[in-house]
């Protein structure tokens, strides 16, 4: 039996998809030394706009997860599931940036033993970049980090559901100490896949015991988010992060029951479905594109055709992108094929 959707799950998806796009438009604009002359929203008192979408990301991941397997689990075909969700639209993506990078613009790879190129392989290069030498093109961290926290999520389902009162009573302390006693130099914090387990066990609970929001929740929501937003506070990074990422969380689940318009369930339910392309091309597609008009002084008007004109390439290789890899995974054998 087909599972109802549920809209907030794509409502939120659709915004931290938003939120991570228009972060990395506005670090791009800077680092190619582009000025603007509106003031650019990147930043708040206590971190970044793209901090709170990742943190987004990573919660309703667990909530998604969680809500479509909640009664069973069967952990090869969710790994195939989750392989052929992933791997094929990656290994395209990252096959069409050699063509434009090593191809056409007879860009080499980086002098790295061949060897390396299996951390590509496994989606783990850019997420192992700041570790060690890769040859990482497309997909950052995140991709690396979300691989990892869906191979853990049957563990952390099962702890779940045998332990649902005593296990984050286990998690939490073990992941202040792990952050306070932090033992990786090379890795940042925030990009360790361990630290992002309490995101992504939050959304499991939420979905499983919480479920709703009421307006007392959601104003102590909005309250606590603004403080943070607008109050720098004396704290680790990555605490921030998660109260930022559980309150923003809470107040649009609070939000999503009175979006009712049907152009807006359908325009966040379309972003929702291509996040993942999204993700994968926009960074990409935006530096190129935007490298035209490094050490630049735009006026407010070219500003609105340049911002215009990079929305419209990443919609376009977002299609691409999706439509060629429906194409291939629909040319795998039929038991492979139901793979969303």
């Amino acid at each position: 039996m087909k599972q109802q959707r549920i809209f907030y799950l794509d409502f939120i998806r659709g915004l931290s998809t938003l939120l991570i796009l228009f972060y990395h438009f506005s670090v791009s604009l800077l680092s190619l030394n582009i000025d603007v002359p509106i003031p650019l929203l990147n930043s708040h008192a206590n971190g970044t706009f793209g901090h709170m979408g990742v943190s987004l990301f990573f919660i309703i991941s667990g909530a998604a997860l969680m809500y479509t397997y909640d009664n069973h689990l069967d952990v090869i075909t969710f790994y195939k599931k989750r392989f052929l969700s992933l791997f094929p639209m990656f290994w395209i993506g990252y096959l069409l940036c050699c063509i434009w990078f090593q191809v056409i613009h007879r860009l080499p790879f980086a002098p790295l033993p061949k060897w390396r190129f299996i951390f590509t392989l496994f989606g783990m290069d850019g997420y192992l970049a700041s570790v060690t030498p890769t040859f990482y093109q497309i997909g950052e961290w995140f991709l690396g980090c979300i691989i990892l926290l869906y191979i853990i999520f049957p563990l952390l389902r099962f702890l779940m559901k045998k332990y649902p009162k005593q296990l984050p009573f286990i998690i939490f302390p073990l992941f202040i100490v792990y952050v306070v006693c932090y033992p990786f130099s090379n890795m940042i914090l925030d990009r360790d896949f361990i630290v992002r387990i309490p995101d992504l066990l939050f959304g499991m609970y939420f979905i499983t015991y919480i479920k709703r929001v009421n307006i007392s929740t959601g104003i102590i929501s909005f309250i606590i988010l603004m403080i943070f937003l607008l109050i720098p506070i004396p704290m680790l990074e990555i605490f921030k992060i998660d109260i930022i990422g559980v309150s923003t969380f809470l107040l649009l689940v609070y939000v999503a029951q009175f979006l009712k318009n049907n152009y807006i369930i359908y325009c966040f339910r379309t972003i929702s479905k291509y996040s993942y392309a999204i993700f994968l091309v926009h960074h990409i597609v935006m530096v190129q594109f935007l490298n035209y008009f490094s050490n630049q002084i735009l006026s407010i008007g070219k500003f609105m055709i340049v911002f215009i004109e990079t929305v419209f390439l990443i919609l376009i290789f977002t299609l691409f992108l999706y439509k060629l890899n429906n194409l291939i995974v629909n040319r795998f054998p039929a038991y492979l094929k139901n793979h969303k």
